[in-house]
């Protein structure tokens, strides 16, 4: 527990305004946010949606941990033939297992060249491609039948969300 103690990217106050100071959070902001947050929690709706607020944050010591982002990714991932699946080091493609996304690896859509960020579009477009291309489970829907194809061949099975 020591590390929690010493690190610099861990803080514990007795007062926001302490907190805020150690790090480098405007106090006033801080202030604000943890108002709000209460408030979220006492009407049990949040302005982020979020669902899981189980209780106040009123009493010191508080904490900060300073957290910056980063991006880490592999330009080498699993092997996928034309229609993404997983083939085996023989080539032959592994059943029922698709890939998409970052487990690709950036090599496989960027060559060389890498932005952070960049991996989203494939990572989207692959999916996508595959949710319309997979068979749906637990119909006679065969490999290679369209998402698209077998809703219109099945209007009935489609589950009304709202």
């Amino acid at each position: 527990m020591e590390h929690f103690r010493s690190h610099p990217m861990f803080h514990r106050a007795d007062s926001l305004e302490e907190l805020g100071s150690k790090s480098g959070i405007d106090a006033a902001g801080l202030r604000e946010t943890l108002a709000a947050y209460n408030a979220s929690v006492q009407s049990g709706r949040d302005a982020f949606g979020r669902q899981h607020l189980p209780m106040e944050i009123k009493t010191p010591p508080f904490y900060a941990v300073i957290h910056h982002g980063h991006s880490a990714t592999s330009s080498v991932g699993v092997v996928v033939d034309e229609n993404l699946q997983v083939v085996r080091l023989d080539g032959e493609p592994v059943p029922n297992l698709y890939a998409a996304g970052e487990v690709l690896g950036a090599g496989v859509t960027m060559g060389d060249a890498f932005t952070p960020g960049m991996m989203l579009t494939p990572a989207l477009t692959f999916g996508r491609l595959l949710g319309e291309r997979l068979p749906v489970p637990g119909t006679s829907a065969v490999a290679g039948t369209s998402r698209a194809t077998w809703r219109a061949a099945n209007p009935s099975a489609m589950v009304q969300r709202g």
